[in-house]
């Protein structure tokens, strides 16, 4: 069946996905993740309010718990009015194991929300620092972290600021839970957080018009673009056949995919990624980066370092708040076209000025197709990408 990339990448990445014909088997991939962007990206504040462990009753199946918590529904309008995201879930009889006993989740009473923002950089930088700062106004209880680092999870109680916690498994999602005492209250955010509060800006990736599906590590133009053979065999705008393409031949041969995403340079790159990636390479490195390795700011490509991207142009940093895969997605929508670095091996400013014959074919200032010719013939006819 036709799909994209992504679907094959990261979604069927849970269990066995066909796509096309190609059949991939990710379900033995490791609990631990390489890296930590947590850290330094969500205030560490802690209030004077104790954590209340739900698990400790045993009313959960009592009428006024039936649903979810009136003030978790008002945080999840709020969250996806102003970040966007997915609901995964609140209300609904789970069980955790404890040791030897098994203790009901928060979930039971409905007092529990699960939440991702499409990004992790989001999840545990704006939206984490928003819960922790008016934690005492929303009710927050706490905060749980499902990616693994290090071998575990970790949490936010408003008693001790960030802990590890020992908690589920890998995934890209947040657990917020609420305190008894808010769990009824169904005023909305904005009149919890009092009449005069200025309601959040849009996130950066909202401003730029980021999809929450947006795909790093394949463009069908780009690779059509960049690689003429293909568009000549499967047609210059034949998308389907440019994705059937990567995925059977051009990841093992090391053909870029996207202008932030080359399979072989990945891997190269990172040696914890391509152990983990094991017999899987190229698509290994696909999933990797495109569902943890932009969040973790990994250079994905010898044009592409988004750290670098960022060091090198602070005002932008800022207004993109850090994040490092809305970085990635500017550069992929906008950087490049404006001529900005994204890595010490190319500048397409100094390439063109440096190359006057491929400025007088392409154009003086288009840097897309700058980029193109120094990856599909610069490079081999040994041009310079950079001073």
């Amino acid at each position: 069946m036709p799909c994209s990339p992504r679907a094959l990448l990261a979604v069927c990445g849970l269990t066995l996905c066909a796509c096309e014909g190609q059949v991939l088997d990710t379900e033995s991939g490791p609990e631990q993740v390489p890296g930590d962007e947590l850290a330094g990206s969500a205030s560490p504040l802690v209030s004077h309010t104790s954590y209340y462990h739900w698990g400790n009753r045993s009313d959960w199946n009592a009428p006024q718990f039936e649903h979810c918590s009136p003030a978790l529904v008002q945080l999840l309008g709020y969250l996806q009015a102003h970040w966007g995201g997915t609901y995964l879930g609140c209300e609904g009889d789970r069980t955790v194991k404890n040791g030897s006993s098994t203790n009901m989740s928060s979930h039971a009473w409905g007092a529990a929300l699960d939440y991702n923002s499409g990004s992790w950089s989001t999840n545990y930088g704006p939206i984490a620092s928003f819960l922790i700062a008016h934690s005492q106004e929303l009710g927050i209880n706490t905060i749980h972290d499902y990616r693994f680092v290090n071998g575990r999870g970790r949490m936010w109680k408003p008693n001790l600021g960030w802990v590890p916690a020992n908690i589920g498994g890998p995934g890209i999602w947040m657990h917020i839970e609420v305190r008894p005492d808010a769990y009824f209250d169904g005023r909305s955010v904005d009149e919890k957080l009092g009449a005069a509060a200025a309601p959040a800006p849009p996130s950066p990736a909202a401003a730029l018009g980021m999809p929450a599906d947006f795909d790093f590590t394949f463009d069908a133009t780009f690779y059509l673009q960049a690689n003429p053979d293909v568009a000549a065999a499967y047609g210059a705008a034949n998308t389907q056949g440019a994705l059937q393409h990567w995925l059977q031949f051009g990841l093992r041969e090391g053909r870029q995919g996207s202008a932030m995403f080359n399979g072989n340079f990945y891997l190269a790159t990172h040696p914890d990624v391509a152990a983990w990636s094991g017999d899987r390479a190229g698509i290994g490195a696909g999933i990797h980066y495109d569902t943890w390795g932009v969040d973790e700011g990994r250079a994905g490509a010898p044009n592409f370092d988004v750290r670098y991207y960022l060091a090198t142009y602070p005002d932008l940093a800022v207004a993109l708040g850090g994040s490092t895969r809305v970085a990635a997605f500017h550069y992929a929508r906008y950087g490049l076209a404006e001529g900005r670095r994204a890595s010490p091996a190319f500048d397409p400013r100094f390439y063109l000025q440096a190359n006057p014959d491929v400025a007088q074919v392409f154009g003086a200032e288009n840097y897309r197709s700058a980029l193109l010719h120094w990856l599909t013939f610069g490079r081999a006819e040994g041009r310079r990408g950079a001073p």
